[in-house]
C-alpha cells in the first residue's frame, strides 16, 4: 500500500544574511530526515524549494500553512510512527566561483512524530460529485 502524507509548515526566514556582493541567487529548500528499517542511515527528501533573487529586496521568506511541493510517500511503512526532522537549506548560487551550500543548524531544526497507523490521520472529505451543466453558447462566452 502507498501512502501520501500530505502535511503544511510554516517558514519564517530571513535570508538577508546569505547574500554577499557575489551572490547571484539563493535556492531554497526544505529537507525531511528519517531513519527507516531499510536504510537506518538518514533518508532525505526535499518536500518544498524556492529561489531567492539577488535583484529581489526582500530577503525575508515568511510563508504560513505551505504544502508540500514534493510529496512524502510511505511506500513500504516505513515512516509509521517515524520521527522526521525537517531543516532548511540552500546553495548559493555565485556571479562567479565555486557553489557552495548553508544549512540551518541542527538545535534549531524541526521534528514531528508519524502516527503509528495512518488511521490516526484527518480524513479528507471526498470532493462533491461534478453536476453537468448545459451551456448555450452565448452562456459559454459569458463566463
Amino acid at each position: 500500500m502507498v501512502v501520501w502524507i500530505v502535511r503544511s509548515f510554516d517558514l519564517h526566514a530571513d535570508m538577508g544574511l546569505a547574500f554577499h556582493w557575489n551572490t547571484k541567487q539563493l535556492f531554497v529548500y526544505v529537507v525531511a530526515s528519517y531513519a527507516s528499517t531499510a536504510n537506518p542511515r538518514k533518508n532525505q527528501i526535499v518536500l518544498w524549494d524556492t529561489i531567492l533573487e539577488a535583484t529581489n529586496p526582500n530577503k525575508v521568506l515568511r510563508h504560513d500553512n505551505v504544502f508540500l511541493k514534493y510529496a512524502l510517500v510511505d511506500q513500504g511503512e516505513e515512516l509509521r510512527a517515524n520521527d522526521i526532522q525537517l531543516q532548511l537549506r540552500w546553495d548559493h548560487m555565485p556571479i562567479t566561483g565555486l557553489l557552495y551550500t548553508g544549512e540551518q543548524p541542527h538545535d534549531n531544526t524541526t521534528t514531528f512524530t508519524l502516527p503509528s497507523e495512518y488511521d490516526d490521520l484527518p480524513k479528507q472529505q471526498p470532493p462533491p460529485p461534478k453536476t453537468t451543466k448545459t451551456t448555450t453558447t452565448q452562456e459559454a462566452t459569458q463566463e
